[in-house]
């Protein structure tokens, strides 16, 4: 319990910085991403990516008859959230209505700690719901557990229609995901969240939330990406993102490699009113916010959570 709260505030300390955004009328253009940048060859910098952990059977609870959206719910955690996964399951379970229509499963690396590691290894006998990569869990290079994700879901998960990726510290409305799945006129083709169309690149302070470093992309801009922290992608989509991974150069934060890799692909952006970088406090009306945004709102969910599992 006293780790659990420690790690709570912790946490918040370092999951709480807002997001960085400059917003110009005029984009950063592909020819000016192609000077840079050739999309041509393999790239030697991937590193080989494979699960220590990996979840089988996540999906085959999928009612495939008259279900439109079939959703794998692909959460990016720390090591250390035990307690943010247990609200999840939890939350998702509360969900009566809609529980044929999305499964999750849980993004990690590995922990420094090797007793840390036993209880991941407990938990994921428990739950079976993580995905654990062979790479060191912290914050510097993203870009490792969104791969990961994509990849596990395309060869374990076939059966599902779209992906949702997000952070652990956002909130989905599952209800109203459903809503706009069955109401989009091309569902097929979807990559859909918070579109930033021109973000300053933050290259001179290591220790800024979303440092890059010159040699990994030297634009003084960042390209049009949709936002990290919550996105719908198709499986059709996702597919085409996959096959042009090996072709685009190892970017640390994940949704500026994403952005990069789809306009490789060539695939749309469209951005989303209804996912939002800041709180929940119109909640019933958004497809996922950013919500834990203070210490109090993570504990009082886990012990919310608590309290019903024991």
């Amino acid at each position: 319990m006293t780790f659990s709260v420690f790690y709570l505030i912790s946490y918040y300390k370092t999951k709480s910085k807002p997001r960085p955004v400059q917003v110009d009328e005029t984009p950063l253009t592909e020819e000016d991403i192609r000077k840079y940048y050739n999309f041509t060859q393999f790239n030697k910098t991937h590193p080989r990516l494979h699960c220590i952990l990996s979840p089988l059977s996540v999906c085959d609870g999928f009612r495939t008859e008259n279900n439109f959206s079939r959703t794998l719910i692909i959460v990016k955690s720390s090591a250390e959230s035990f307690h943010i996964r247990k609200w999840f399951r939890w939350n998702i379970k509360q969900q009566k209505d809609i529980d044929n229509n999305f499964k999750i499963v849980f993004l990690l690396g590995q922990s420094p700690s090797s007793s840390m590691s036993e209880l991941i290894k407990e938990e994921s006998k428990l739950h079976n719901d993580m995905i654990q990569g062979n790479f060191t869990d912290n914050g510097n290079i993203t870009t490792y557990k969104t791969i990961m994700g994509f990849n596990w879901a395309l060869k374990y998960c076939q059966n599902s229609q779209f992906l949702l990726l997000q952070e652990e510290n956002f909130k989905i409305n599952y209800k109203n995901v459903m809503t706009f799945l069955e109401k989009e006129d091309d569902p097929e083709s979807l990559y859909v969240g918070k579109l930033i169309r021109k973000e300053q690149t933050s290259s001179s302070n290591p220790d800024h939330v979303r440092y890059i470093p010159k040699e990994e992309y030297p634009l003084p801009f960042l390209p049009p990406d949709i936002a990290g922290g919550a996105y719908l992608v198709s499986m059709n989509v996702a597919k085409t993102l996959v096959s042009n991974f090996d072709s685009v150069k190892m970017v640390r934060v994940d949704d500026v490699f994403m952005g990069l890799v789809a306009m490789l692909s060539d695939v749309i952006l469209v951005h989303s009113k209804k996912v939002t970088l800041e709180n929940c406090a119109k909640f019933t009306k958004m497809l996922a916010c950013r919500t834990f945004t203070s210490a109090e709102e993570i504990l009082g969910a886990w012990e919310e959570s608590f309290e019903i599992n024991f």
